[in-house]
């Protein structure tokens, strides 16, 4: 199921993966400090279990490596997002995978 740009809420949630994710968007080009960024996220998703998955990107309207919303996922959710059905979830673009399976996704509930 997809999610629509008017269910994504913004991303102000600050935790530590929040926070790491709060600077990537003011670096305009992909420098060092930016893969630094991204890198960082990456390492705390594994370790705070954040469920990694692949979809195609115009079904999730996230688009940029570490760009990242809130979403209130339905009770009918499908897919990947299955098991975090009914929750608010963290929702971060992690890059392409390739150009025939998508973008990677990381999602993760949070607690308000």
């Amino acid at each position: 199921m997809a999610i629509k740009l008017e269910h994504q809420i913004p991303d102000c949630h600050c935790d530590e993966v929040g926070i790491s994710l709060q600077e990537m968007p003011s670096i305009a080009q992909w420098r060092t400090r930016k893969f630094e960024l991204l890198t960082q996220f990456k390492r705390l998703a594994k370790k705070n279990r954040y469920l990694l998955f692949t979809v195609d990107a115009r079904d999730y309207q996230l688009y940029g490596s570490g760009s990242s919303c809130l979403v209130d996922l339905p009770l009918n959710q499908r897919g990947a997002l299955k098991k975090l059905a009914d929750k608010r979830i963290r929702f971060v673009c992690g890059g392409k995978s390739n150009r025939y399976s998508g973008r990677f996704y990381y999602a993760k509930p949070v607690n308000l």
